[in-house]
């Protein structure tokens, strides 16, 4: 009955993430990074406040620790704008993959800072991260004599900006939630909740120094649809992920299946999206999805 759980867990995760990053990219086409970043946080707080009505903790809340939440909530509004903007300008079948190789920063990060013990195993995946990165951020081009590198993927400064950023975010999230006990939805809630002020303040100083009206308007019921299913999906993702860490003890089963989320990223993106990729593309998503697997057993 527990690898159930841990299974559903981890697919929730998965499916969670996956979705929302397709949707996520189907939205910034139509609107702003930052709009799309703060209306979908709108729906997911309000789901997470739903979710705290029924599942009430009491938090470990003082000064130190709101400050702690400030920064991770400007962490995570630069991080998440910085990802939407690489959507905006690449193909989601490669930005995604790119992007979820924070997985392999938070591994190095836990090494050099928190003194994590790190396998052979696990080297070997980051080594297999790394090539993939290095792979699907180019395409190659068959030319009459030979190959030749025909253009760097658009959007790679964004996304690899965005995946340093949550490399290191996620080590010590993971750290800050330790001192939470059973009140880290909380902690989680007021995050969400100040990075929707954070990317409020944003779009007003930035429409003062450009001097021009700022606008949060989203237009058309297809994209509110959109933003509310990617807060949907993303704060469903992170709950079921939560609840199977704290509700199994097979913790390799909920990380595999929650790290496979850019398998249907990649899936949807090449059925619904039409996106090509050039072989050496393909085989370093391959290699990223597979590296991932690797760094989560």
């Amino acid at each position: 009955m527990e690898l159930y759980l841990a299974l559903l867990a981890g697919l929730g995760g998965m499916f969670g993430w996956g979705l929302a990053d397709f949707f996520a990219k189907k939205t910034v086409g139509k609107t702003s990074a930052i709009n799309t970043f703060l209306y979908s946080h709108i729906f997911g707080a309000i789901l997470l406040l739903i979710y705290l009505a029924f599942n009430w903790a009491p938090a470990n809340l003082g000064p130190k620790i709101i400050l702690f939440l400030i920064l991770f909530g400007i962490g995570d509004l630069t991080a998440y704008t910085l990802f939407y903007r690489g959507l905006q300008k690449g193909m989601l079948s490669v930005i995604g993959p790119i992007w979820a190789a924070n997985g392999g920063v938070a591994v190095l990060v836990s090494f050099f800072l928190f003194s994590e013990q790190i396998t052979a195993l696990r080297w070997m995946g980051l080594g297999i991260v790394f090539i993939g990165t290095i792979l699907t951020s180019f395409q190659l081009q068959k030319t009459e004599a030979n190959l030749s590198i025909k253009n760097v993927t658009k959007g790679l400064p964004e996304t690899l900006a965005s995946m340093i950023i949550y490399g290191f975010f996620f080590p010590f999230w993971d750290w800050f939630l330790g001192y939470q006990g059973k009140g880290w939805v909380i902690s989680l809630t007021l995050m969400g909740l100040i990075s929707i002020v954070g990317a409020l303040i944003f779009i007003c100083l930035f429409s003062r120094i450009k001097r021009i009206p700022s606008d949060i308007r989203v237009r058309g019921k297809q994209i509110w649809f959109w933003l509310a299913l990617i807060g949907v999906l993303t704060t469903a993702a992170s709950l079921s992920v939560a609840w199977g860490y704290r509700f199994t003890t097979i913790t390799s089963v909920v990380v595999v299946l929650s790290t496979a989320a850019t398998l249907p990223t990649v899936i949807l993106a090449r059925i619904f999206l039409k996106e090509k990729l050039a072989t050496n593309q393909l085989i370093g998503v391959a290699a990223i999805i597979g590296g991932l697997i690797i760094l989560a057993l």
